[in-house]
C-alpha cells in the first residue's frame, strides 16, 4: 500500500475510503452478527454450518440489493463516479466470501487463528502485488479496487483448504437449516452486529463521510493515508483484542479469576505496547510520512499525529465492547456502541460543517474520549480489577518518556538528522524508555505478561 501511494494520487485513496463507509452502512451481514453468534454455540454441527449458511445467503442477497439501490440515489446526488463504481465492487466480492462463510466461523470457532491470519497473509501479499501492477500500467482507481477482486477469492480458497486440513469433519456433516436455530442466532447477534456496525462504520468511518462529502476527496485521501500508516502498526495489536481476547473471554467468562486474567493482559498490552506506538506516531509523523509516503503526502502528518492518540483509545473502547459481547450483555452492548457513536454524529457534523476536517477531528477525539470511559467504566465493574493498579504505573511511564521525546525532538541539531535516523530513533527510544520505566516500578509483572502473551499467541 506504500508502494500505491506513491504511484496513485491522493483523490483516488478518498473515493475507496467514501466508498467504504456507504459499503459499511449497507452490508447486512455485519449487522446481522451471525459470527459473533455462531462462534458462542456449544458444538460446531451440521445445523449450525447450515444455518448459518442460509441466514448468511440471505444478508448477502439484501446487501446487494440495497447496494443497487444506494448506487441510484448517490448518483442522483452528485456523488463522484468513482465512489459508485468501488461500492458495487465491494459488495459484489461478498458473494465469493460467502461461499467459504461457514468454514471461516468453523476456523474461529476451533481457535485457528494463526491460520487466518497466515491467509490473510498471503491473500494481501498477491493481492497488492496485483494492484501494483495495475498502477505501473496507468489503470489508476482499478489499482485499488483489485485488492478486493484479488483477495476476497483467494482469501476463499485459503480458508476452504485449511479447513479440509484442520478440522474436516464439517465436510462429512450433514448440513441443514434450523428454524429454531435460526431465531437464537438471530436474537443472539443482532444486538452484537448493530453495536459492532455502530462501532466500525459510524465511528469508525463517519469521519470518512464527512471529510469526503464536506471537504473534499483529495483532504479525505490525506486523511485515509495517515489513517493507514496509524493502523499499520497496530493491526497485530488489533487482531489480539478483537479476535484472540474475545474467543478468550467467550471461553472463560464462568471462571472469574481467569477472565480477570485476561482482561488484564489485555490492559497492559494497550498500557504499554500501545503506548509506545502511538508515541512514536505522534513523535514522528512528519518523518514517517516523509519516509513512507513521500513529501507529496505531507498534509498527512498532521491527521496522523492526531490518529497516533484516537487509535490508543480506540483499544479500550474495544476491550469493553468484546467483553460485553462474550458476557453476553445485550443491552451494554448498544449502550456503549449508541453512546459513541452518537456522540461523534452531534459533536463531529457541525464542527465539520464550520471548520471543516479541524472540526471532524475534534469531534472524532471528543466521541472516542466518551467511548473510552464508558467502556473503562463497565469493564470495571464486571471484573475483578482495580483501576489504580492498572493505569498508575502505566501513566507515570508515560509521562516521563514524553518528557523525555520532547527533549530529544528538541534538541540542538535535530533537524539536521535525515527523516529516517530520526524516526528510528524516536522508535527505539520511546520503546526502551517505556517498557524499562514499566519494568523497574514492577519487574515481575512484567515478565510474567510477556511471558504469557507469547505462549497465548503460539497457542493460537
Amino acid at each position: 500500500m506504500l508502494l500505491l501511494a506513491r504511484l496513485l494520487a491522493p483523490e483516488i485513496f478518498g473515493y475507496f475510503a467514501l466508498a467504504g463507509f456507504w459499503s459499511g452502512i449497507l452490508n447486512l451481514r455485519a449487522k446481522a452478527g451471525l459470527n459473533y453468534a455462531a462462534v458462542q454455540h456449544k458444538e460446531t454441527t451440521g445445523e449450525l454450518l447450515g444455518t448459518y449458511y442460509a441466514l448468511d445467503a440471505i444478508m448477502t442477497s439484501g446487501g446487494l440489493l440495497l447496494a443497487a439501490v444506494a448506487s441510484i440515489v448517490l448518483s442522483l446526488l452528485h456523488y463522484p463516479i468513482q465512489v459508485v463504481y468501488i461500492l458495487i465492487a465491494l459488495m459484489s466480492t461478498d458473494v465469493i466470501s460467502l461461499l467459504v462463510s461457514p468454514l471461516s466461523m468453523a476456523l474461529e470457532r476451533e481457535l485457528q487463528l494463526s491460520r487466518l491470519g497466515l491467509i490473510t497473509l498471503i491473500g494481501y501479499t498477491i493481492s497488492y502485488a496485483v494492484a501494483i501492477a495495475f498502477a505501473l500500467t496507468g489503470h489508476g482507481i482499478w489499482a485499488l479496487i483489485s485488492i478486493n477482486l484479488v483477495y476476497v477469492p483467494l482469501a476463499s480458497i485459503g480458508v476452504y483448504l485449511f479447513t479440509r486440513q484442520r478440522i474436516p469433519k464439517v465436510f462429512k456433516m450433514k448440513w441443514r437449516f434450523d428454524r429454531t436455530l435460526a431465531k437464537t442466532l438471530l436474537q443472539a447477534g443482532l444486538s452484537a452486529g448493530l453495536s459492532a456496525t455502530a462501532l466500525s462504520t459510524v465511528v469508525g468511518q463517519f469521519d470518512n463521510f464527512l471529510i469526503g462529502t464536506f471537504v473534499g476527496v483529495t483532504t479525505l485521501g490525506y486523511y485515509d493515508r495517515a489513517y493507514r500508516v496509524a493502523q499499520w502498526p497496530n493491526i497485530l495489536i488489533g487482531f489480539v483484542i478483537s479476535k484472540a481476547a474475545f474467543l478468550t473471554f467467550a471461553k472463560v467468562k464462568d471462571d472469574p479469576p481467569r477472565l480477570a486474567h485476561t482482561v488484564r493482559l489485555m490492559f497492559w498490552i494497550m498500557t504499554s505496547l500501545s503506548v509506545v506506538i502511538s508515541l512514536w506516531l505522534f513523535f514522528s509523523a512528519s518523518e514517517l510520512i516523509t519516509v513512507l509516503l513521500t513529501d507529496k503526502w505531507l498534509p498527512s502528518a498532521a491527521f496522523l499525529r492526531f490518529l497516533s492518540i484516537s487509535n490508543l483509545l480506540w483499544g479500550f473502547v474495544s476491550l469493553g465492547f468484546w467483553l460485553s459481547i462474550a458476557l453476553g450483555h445485550k443491552r451494554e452492548t448498544i449502550i456503549m456502541s449508541m453512546v459513541q457513536a452518537g456522540t461523534l454524529i452531534v459533536v463531529a457534523t457541525p464542527l465539520t460543517l464550520l471548520l471543516g476536517s479541524t472540526g471532524t477531528l475534534a469531534g472524532v477525539g471528543t466521541s472516542m474520549l466518551v467511548g473510552s470511559i464508558v467502556s473503562c467504566i463497565y469493564v470495571f465493574r464486571h471484573v475483578n480489577l482495580r483501576p489504580v493498579d492498572v493505569f498508575v504505573r502505566p501513566a507515570i511511564a508515560t509521562t516521563i518518556t514524553i518528557v523525555i521525546l520532547a527533549m530529544v525532538t528538541n534538541a540542538t541539531g535535530w533537524s539536521d538528522l535525515s527523516a529516517l535516523v530520526r524516526t528510528l530513533v524516536i522508535g527505539i527510544a520511546a520503546t526502551i524508555i517505556l517498557l524499562t520505566i514499566l519494568f523497574i516500578l514492577k519487574p515481575s509483572e512484567t515478565i510474567e505478561r510477556v511471558r504469557y502473551l507469547m505462549k497465548t499467541w503460539r497457542s493460537t
